[in-house]
């Protein structure tokens, strides 16, 4: 069973697609190291900002970066 308190991150599925697929693996295993739950989403209602950067909702919270890799050290750096 799942901890319902572990860190989610909702990532867009426009997004990772968008940005490719090195920097979409970067982006899911800077979530599995930091230990948080990923989830792929068709639509973060962020509005068409996954068209201009890389973004995620972790723990509620808007997190983005110009690239997939720098949002991916943002995750990363999310470990407590």
């Amino acid at each position: 069973m799942a901890d319902s308190a572990a860190v989610k991150a909702q990532l867009c599925k426009t997004n990772l697609m968008r940005l490719g697929g090195a920097a979409a693996k970067a982006i899911l295993d800077a979530c599995k190291g930091a230990g948080i739950e990923a989830e792929r989403r068709d639509c973060l209602q962020r509005c068409s900002q996954c068209n201009v950067a890389a973004i995620a909702i972790v723990d509620g919270m808007p997190v983005g970066a110009a690239t997939g890799e720098e949002l991916a050290e943002q995750i990363a750096s999310l470990t407590p």
